[in-house]
């Protein structure tokens, strides 16, 4: 049998991980709101730059032709490719229940995006600075208010987090093994951080 001690671990480890994915998609659907005139259901949101990146995803884009923003458009093209999937491209963000809908859509990546960023804390706390340590950056990354709050917005903050995360692993183990993928792969999770913000470039060095 175990030890006790490996079995407290893990259940403070499962606890942990459960409960910060819960925070992460419980709540994505906060807008609702029963006060428009003539008793309809309206939608609200919170945040300004999600309401723009969603415009944004909606518009049409030429690739030759980009639009201007201040963030790249990795975020932009993969809310539009899952808009996509879902048929709601077509979507007006005028009406309550098609902006709903793109919403709670954007808001799942992101949410996704956010307990992915738990996993990689545990797996880089645990391979490079013991189990404690793992435990320990996992408790801060599943509580903290502001990673919590980042994941129920559609923001260019959880990619950017995400893969930051992704492309630190792929580093330190190619530095570890010299294996050629992992620098293949560290290439990629650099290229497409500078594909959400420009200075994500600066990862590389």
């Amino acid at each position: 049998p175990e030890p006790v001690s490996h079995t407290l671990y893990r259940s403070l480890l499962v606890l942990c991980l459960l409960s910060g994915i819960w925070l992460r998609f419980s709540g994505l659907t906060r807008g609702d709101s029963d006060f428009a005139a003539g008793g309809d259901v309206a939608y609200y949101q919170f945040h300004p730059d999600e309401a723009g990146l969603l415009r944004t995803a909606l518009s049409p884009i030429d690739p030759l032709d980009p639009p201007f923003t201040a963030y790249g458009l990795l975020p932009v093209l993969t809310l539009r490719t899952a808009l996509w999937a879902r048929g709601l491209e077509g979507c007006d963000l005028s009406l309550a229940t098609d902006r709903r809908s793109v919403s709670v859509t954007a808001r799942a990546i992101a949410a996704l995006l956010s307990s992915m960023v738990l996993v990689g804390t545990w797996v880089l706390g645990r391979h490079y600075f013991g189990h404690g340590s793992a435990l320990l950056g996992l408790l801060f990354a599943c509580f903290a208010p502001g990673a919590i709050q980042q994941g129920h917005f559609f923001l260019v903050d959880g990619f950017f987090t995400a893969l930051g995360l992704a492309g630190i692993l792929a580093i330190v183990r190619a530095i570890e093994t010299g294996e050629r993928r992992w620098y293949l792969i560290a290439g990629l999770m650099v290229g497409a951080l500078g594909a959400v913000r420009f200075n994500g470039l600066a990862l590389g060095l």
